[in-house]
């Protein structure tokens, strides 16, 4: 339910390819992006319980959405069955090479320096980043400006091209990080194993 090229497209194309070989079927993967994943699961919800639609769900279009919106058009857990636990991805902490900061501690001292002048982007209102960027703050005692996206993707390619999030002062919680990415801090074991060239950065 979110856009091409995040981590749960990353996850979802080489699942469809490998259910499609052991069900000799072929499985499209149908991006549909928004409302922090709600678009597409409602897409699911409503489809026919026939057992040819699958969601790739994740934390918020399973749980934290359901908290988020009173007014969702689907139960995002009565109108689903899991099947199985696909992955498990860690949440990093990524900025452009050209922010000006290339610790956490100094992401922390900017920011109370100039209170919301730093923006971070997420996947979308209530997603794991969003979160998580907000519970960081929180602790911090520090404050930034959260700006939406409808996917990771998106909020990725405007990191790297330093759009969107102004004058590239921008924080990005993700997974994975591309490699133009610096992640100013790495905390416990962190290990890029889907991508074919390991980020070294984030296993230090």
């Amino acid at each position: 339910p979110f856009p091409p090229g995040g981590p749960t497209d990353i996850v979802a194309r080489p699942t469809a390819l490998l259910l499609g070989h052991a069900l000799g079927q072929q499985i499209f993967v149908d991006n549909r992006g928004g409302a922090g994943g709600s678009i597409g699961a409602d897409f699911v919800a409503k489809a026919a319980p026939d057992g040819y639609t699958l969601l790739m769900g994740t934390v918020g279009t399973n749980a934290i959405n359901g908290a988020l919106y009173p007014r969702l058009p689907h139960d995002p857990i009565e109108d689903f069955t899991p099947i199985a636990s696909v992955a498990s991805a860690p949440v990093a902490i990524v900025v452009h090479p050209d922010a000006g900061f290339a610790t956490l501690a100094s992401l922390v001292a900017m920011a109370k320096a100039a209170p919301d002048a730093i923006q971070y982007g997420s996947a979308g209102a209530g997603t794991p980043g969003h979160l998580a960027g907000a519970m960081f703050c929180s602790t911090a005692g520090i404050g930034m400006q959260h700006i939406p996206y409808k996917g990771s993707a998106p909020a990725i390619t405007d990191l790297l091209g330093g759009q969107g999030i102004r004058r590239r002062q921008g924080v990005r919680w993700t997974w994975p990080a591309p490699c133009r990415l610096t992640p100013p801090s790495a905390v416990g074991n962190c290990a890029m194993r889907l991508a074919p060239v390991r980020a070294q950065a984030l296993e230090r």
